[in-house]
């Protein structure tokens, strides 16, 4: 590693180990799903679900919010649909979908609830009304640069709790990721010009 020109980072734990390893200065840079910035853009395939729902993408069976989940989702009379690599017995569905396909049913869901990086950051990219658990440092560092503690749930949250975070307006943080992701684009071009 030493002998890398550029090392870069998507979160700052890495940061801090990859500088102590190389002591080199590294540089944070977003991941590659927001450096694509046309996914509005994208072609998706046909809906999959014909009703409202809510969407559930995380690799925990047992969620730490879960029975908040359940309480909310039978008050707002909404299934639940896992999308990802496990069953959950208490989805409606369970589904095994690719990227596009994923994106397809987060695009449509009418909530999100998320315990990963990459729901994290394709929930805020579609402007979507979610709830997320920080279950890494890339979650805790990506929602800590947009301020989306408004959207975290944690095992104490309540149904009323999800209700409030998922029936307030939206905050767009469109600009924002924009600026991130030109600042780490740079980065990015600057050490391949090296």
């Amino acid at each position: 590693m030493k002998r890398v020109d550029t090392i870069l980072a998507r979160d700052f734990i890495t940061k801090i180990v990859a500088e102590k390893i190389t002591e080199k200065n590294v540089d944070i840079v977003c991941d590659p799903t927001i450096l694509f910035n046309k996914w509005n853009n994208v072609e998706l395939p046909a809906s999959m679900i014909d009703s409202e729902y809510i969407l559930y993408y995380g690799y925990t069976s047992q969620p730490p919010f879960l029975s908040s989940l359940l309480e909310f989702s039978k008050e707002a009379k909404l299934q639940i649909i896992s999308s990802g690599y496990h069953y959950h017995s208490w989805c409606s569905k369970n589904l095994m979908v690719g990227p596009f396909s994923f994106l397809r049913l987060l695009k449509d869901a009418k909530y999100v609830f998320t315990t990963t990086f990459h729901g994290t950051v394709m929930s805020t990219l579609f402007n979507k009304r979610f709830c997320y658990y920080a279950s890494g440092q890339k979650v805790k560092d990506f929602a800590e640069k947009f301020n989306l503690g408004f959207s975290h749930i944690n095992e104490n949250s309540s149904s009323k709790d999800i209700n409030r975070i998922l029936n307030s307006e939206p905050i767009n943080l469109k600009s924002f990721i924009k600026d991130y992701m030109l600042e780490s684009r740079k980065i990015l071009e600057d050490s391949i010009d090296r």
